[in-house]
């Protein structure tokens, strides 16, 4: 039975560490509002890369507007390079 519980638990941790894996996150300004929730975004890098990103679940329930020249928490997708998804609103006093 307690080889059992073990194994439970461990496959359980593998599956939350595989499920949150770290992807990276990066500020970026709100260039323009596209179609259908989606924004194009400038990131504050070296290469100033522009994203095509879209709002996070907790955004689109909360009903958080976003216009363009805000600056943005972006996190970007492990998968494709020139996608990511907005996670938050920049303050003005947090610059």
């Amino acid at each position: 039975m307690f080889r059992f519980i073990t194994r439970l638990f461990n496959r359980k941790r593998n599956i939350e560490e595989m499920c949150h894996c770290r992807n990276p996150k990066c500020e970026g300004k709100i260039l323009e509002v596209l179609i259908h929730g989606f924004y194009r975004v400038r990131l504050d890098n070296a290469d100033h890369t522009q994203l095509i990103c879209h709002l996070s679940g907790k955004m689109r329930r909360h009903q958080i507007n976003i216009l363009p020249g805000d600056t943005v928490d972006v996190e970007l997708s492990p998968f494709e390079s020139d996608h990511g998804r907005i996670t938050g609103v920049v303050k003005l006093g947090d610059n």
